[in-house]
């Protein structure tokens, strides 16, 4: 049992990293030009070559599947209003876990409320944050978290105003938790 809780978690920890790998890669993507250095170093990298949705050597993780949208079959409703960029990774082997990043021009709040009906429209047993944890991460409708659970799957959604005045949201499933 402690194995497998080792290696669930593991896969895990495995789709979080490689999620913060893809944000801090395309976050900027929509609101900054790279400079003509940047995109020097990168023609020389051979980055600038890539097929479309092909990802950077740096960026590929062996036993992960990463891709700009996410595949019908992701157990929670997908965000779809006013979006500016999405990406998504999945394990290709081991314990199913994936991940799902959205930034939109929507507000933290409006997002929150379609994640509580989407997850209790899907039969997901739900949880939210206090308001006393959501206060330490900013001011009130900043910051949401939501869990849920159904079976043997785990989702947790968090929710965070950007300085830019956009909103991140990250989906992250599991099976077997």
């Amino acid at each position: 049992m402690k194995d497998k809780l080792r290696k669930n978690g593991v896969a895990v920890s495995k789709v979080l990293l490689a999620s913060m790998i893809a944000i801090s890669a395309t976050a900027s993507m929509g609101f900054a030009q790279p400079s003509a250095a940047t995109m020097e170093k990168a023609r020389q990298l051979g980055l600038l070559n890539l097929k479309k949705g092909q990802l950077p050597a740096a960026l590929q993780i062996p036993n992960m599947h990463m891709a700009t949208a996410a595949p019908v079959n992701f157990p929670v409703d997908v965000y779809r209003s006013n979006v500016l960029s999405t990406n998504f990774m999945n394990t290709t082997s081991g314990a199913a876990a994936a991940s799902l990043t959205i930034v939109t021009k929507d507000t933290p709040t409006t997002v929150n409320q379609f994640y509580l009906g989407a997850l209790r429209r899907g039969n997901w047993v739900t949880q939210t944050a206090t308001n006393e944890i959501l206060a330490k991460m900013g001011p009130p409708g900043a910051a949401f978290i939501l869990q849920g659970t159904r079976g043997k799957e785990r989702v947790t959604v968090n929710i965070l105003a950007r300085s830019d005045g956009t909103t991140n949201l990250t989906v992250s499933w599991a099976v077997g938790y």
